[in-house]
């Protein structure tokens, strides 16, 4: 039996005391892929960030990779993050650091400290996202969609249980963010979870997966192709 990795019940959401979405009841198991879509404004960004502990969850009940989401323990807060990896639609990058370096800059703070391993595993991660011969490269100097690679490359670092991916290929042009969609199944194919907030419908039409809806505060599972494109086409 695959493991529950998100579980939320009767989960309300707040941002500045505004209720963003209520009574949410959400299961995510492992190895799955699912699109989060909604009209911007619907709480698809607050409800990733309640899930990386970002926004903290005050009504509801609610665990991701085992932990609680009520806990404020910045330790504990910490360690939840180990086994996420998150991915941003601006890539987040550090600009004045190589590929290699930002990918060190991570393992370092999340408690990496042999060379050999660092060297090691910043190798393996890039070969993933096929970039291995950009290592030495730096921001500037790649694509909007090599970017994003190693954005994935970064999320993959330490071999996350789920990864959190809010609009990955909002910036990117129809042909590169196909590419990028094309790298993520892949890693969820290898086991890895995937939740990933978008607006490409063109893209939910291509995979077979799993979708959420927010709208009117609820997240509900969206029933049919109909609905999304409504959805979408209200942006």
């Amino acid at each position: 039996m695959k493991n529950c990795l998100v579980e939320l019940h009767d989960v309300s959401i707040y941002q500045n005391k505004n209720l963003i979405l209520e009574s949410i009841d959400l299961e995510i198991f492992e190895g799955e892929f699912v699109f989060l879509i909604g009209k911007t404004g619907s709480g698809k960004s607050s409800l990733l960030k309640t899930l990386y502990a970002d926004v903290p969850l005050t009504a509801g009940k609610g665990t991701v990779c085992s932990h609680d989401l009520k806990s404020t323990n910045l330790k504990k807060t910490a360690m939840l993050r180990r086994k996420l990896g998150i991915v941003f639609q601006n890539f987040e990058l550090l600009i004045d650091r190589s590929v290699k370096d930002n990918l060190e800059f991570v393992l370092r703070a999340t408690g990496w400290n042999n060379k050999s391993a660092i060297k090691s595993r910043i190798e393996d991660v890039l070969e993933v996202v096929g970039l291995a011969h950009k290592i030495d490269k730096l921001p500037f100097e790649l694509s909007g969609g090599e970017q994003q690679r190693v954005a994935i490359a970064r999320a993959l670092l330490n071999s996350p249980h789920l990864i959190i991916a809010d609009e990955p290929t909002g910036n990117l042009d129809p042909s590169t963010a196909n590419e990028i969609l094309v790298l993520l199944q892949t890693i969820s194919q290898g086991g890895t979870t995937i939740l990933m907030a978008s607006h490409d419908y063109e893209a939910m039409k291509k995979y077979s997966t799993r979708i959420l809806l927010c709208q009117n505060k609820k997240l509900i599972e969206a029933p049919n192709t109909a609905d999304i494109l409504n959805v979408i086409q209200q942006n």
